[in-house]
């Protein structure tokens, strides 16, 4: 897998002498007769001999400062969780602990706002300092992003204390009403996170993509994500957007520190071809388009905030950009670099902006070679190859025999391919066996002929790896009688075709070189042939299948 070279990020954090030790890290306006818990959270960062010198206020109803009204007392050691909470009883019901304040002013409604002060000297006499806040202090939190009403509020990790301005996207939001109904915190669906705040922020970033897998089926594309922080990280609501129309959101996940997450078009399809078909939790499909040629990934954390972006292109330089991108034919041109939107980059993206730096030549600061890397995701945690990419696979009887023949674009690990006979299409047998080419980039052609063919049969391809590991193909039916290759001609073609064809129904696919598909459809060669003639100048693939062969068939039409 890649040895990335990382840039943290600088956690934002504003300085005030030594207030700087304890921050707000959380607010709660509880569901229970009364709403509470009512209760606050602050962090210690560092150890702090004199509580008395911090005290907090809440900004009712956005009436602007009540100033200090709460002083604390005691000691606190760095990494000290801190509650104020308005009462004991129900506050140890719900949490299962009990507060180490309790105070009247810890009375927040959901739509309150509250500040931290510090004062060097313990006073609070006018001297002291607002050192964080949560809220708008002159606004009523009601209908505000911010509001929290039967719920709650938390810091996320990294960021503060903020002084005295608000930072909206600093916090986590349960939103209106989210602890309805709920008993205890720890039963919740949307729990309040205790002592859940961490100094060292989240960082998550995109570090491998693939865009262009061999064939046309976008349902091969795929997004890594590595967390290199030291956090485990929640994305649930994290958002994958682009320049144009994409925007998908990922659903409930989390990933580990120092572990891998894949976005995929197609779960089953990933694992069936990167995992040998093994579930892995670490997988999770998401609708989200990769053109081929050129576009953008924007990763966002559920509050909106920029948390790692790249674009690729048709850049063929090796070795100079940040993210792999894999290319199953071998042809290493999807690379991408880590840009925020709005760097110039000196190709043309496909939102028809000049969004992003070119990749072969890039001078963002925080962008990081590569060299190496064979592709493989999770970080190399499987050494399951790729499954043989099988380009046609036909049936036809020859000479009384049943002949089937197919051939491969790329073999990775292949040991050989298992014929299995039927005769009514649910029990197999094994009744041959062809030996791969191992490791192999080129056209394959394979046969295989059944001299035990009398008047119908089902037959099945089953592909083995070196290790064992098998994958088990497409069953076909073949009819004692003269079966024909299914043949478009002449190609290339500028005007009228003809198709010669084995069947006269059978399903056929088109899809043009970035992926996308034109036509999908049960048809005749009639129709077949009117779809195909007014298809516009291009190169396109057609995917034919029936009951006896599929077949994959380029054609040109200029």
């Amino acid at each position: 897998m890649c040895r990335f070279l990382f840039f943290l990020l600088t956690p934002l954090i504003s300085f005030y002498g030594s207030g700087q030790d304890l921050i707000l890290t959380g607010v709660i306006d509880g569901p229970i007769t009364g709403g509470v818990p009512k209760a606050i959270e602050f962090y210690a960062t560092a150890n702090i001999s004199d509580l008395s010198q911090y005290a907090f206020g809440v900004a009712n109803d956005g009436g602007g400062t009540d100033g200090p009204e709460f002083v604390l007392s005691g000691t606190a050691t760095m990494g000290d969780f801190i509650y104020v909470a308005t009462e004991s009883t129900e506050f140890n019901n719900f949490f299962g602990f009990s507060p180490d304040f309790i105070s009247g002013f810890a009375s927040v409604n959901g739509d309150d706002a509250i500040e931290l002060f510090y004062d060097a000297g313990g006073t609070f006499g006018g001297a002291e300092i607002v050192i964080d806040v949560f809220g708008d202090i002159n606004l009523d939190g009601t209908g505000q992003p911010w509001a929290y009403l039967d719920g709650w509020a938390y810091r996320r990790n990294g960021t503060g204390p903020d002084g005295s301005t608000f930072t909206l996207s600093h916090w986590k939001y349960s939103g209106i009403n989210a602890l309805d109904g709920e008993t205890t915190n720890s039963e919740s669906v949307s729990p309040f996170s205790t002592a859940g705040y961490l100094t060292s922020p989240d960082v998550v970033a995109i570090t491998e993509f693939i865009v262009d897998p061999v064939g046309t089926d976008s349902n091969y594309e795929w997004i890594e994500l590595y967390n290199y922080g030291d956090n485990s990280v929640d994305l649930t609501g994290w958002t994958l957007t682009d320049e144009d129309t994409d925007n998908a959101t990922i659903g409930v996940a989390s990933i580990s520190a120092g572990g891998y997450l894949i976005l995929a078009a197609s779960k089953t399809d990933f694992e069936s071809r990167w995992l040998g078909g093994i579930p892995d939790s670490r997988v999770l499909e998401i609708s989200f388009t990769l053109t081929n040629t050129a576009d953008e990934i924007i990763l966002s954390d559920d509050g909106g905030n920029l948390v790692w972006s790249l674009a690729y292109g048709d850049d063929a330089s090796t070795g100079f950009a940040t993210f792999l991108g894999y290319n199953e034919d071998s042809n290493p041109n999807v690379y991408g670099s880590q840009a925020s939107p709005g760097i110039d980059r000196s190709a043309t993206d496909v939102s028809g902006t000049d969004g992003y730096q070119a990749n072969s030549a890039t001078l963002d600061s925080q962008a990081v070679t590569l060299g190496g890397d064979t592709g493989s995701p999770l970080a190399g945690a499987y050494d399951q190859p790729l499954p043989v990419e099988l380009l046609s696979l036909s049936v036809r009887e020859e000479n009384g025999n049943s002949v089937i023949n197919w051939q491969t674009a790329i073999e990775v690990n292949n040991l050989g391919f298992v014929m299995e006979k039927s005769m009514d299409g649910l029990t197999f047998h094994q009744v041959g066996f062809v030996e791969g080419h191992g490791n192999s980039n080129f056209l394959r052609s394979y046969s295989f002929i059944d001299e035990q063919f009398y008047q119908s049969s089902y037959y099945r391809l089953k592909q083995i790896d070196f290790d064992g590991t098998s994958i088990t193909g497409k069953v076909l039916f073949l009819l004692k009688a003269e079966k024909r290759p299914f043949i478009v001609f002449p190609n290339p073609s500028t005007a009228s075709i003809q198709i010669d064809s084995p069947v006269e129904n059978f399903s056929m696919k088109i899809f043009d070189l970035t992926g996308q598909r034109i036509s999908d459809q049960v048809t005749t060669i009639t129709e077949a042939i009117q779809i195909i003639e007014r298809l516009n100048t291009g190169t396109y693939l057609i995917n034919i299948e029936n009951q006896h062969f599929f077949s994959k068939q380029v054609i040109v039409r200029y």
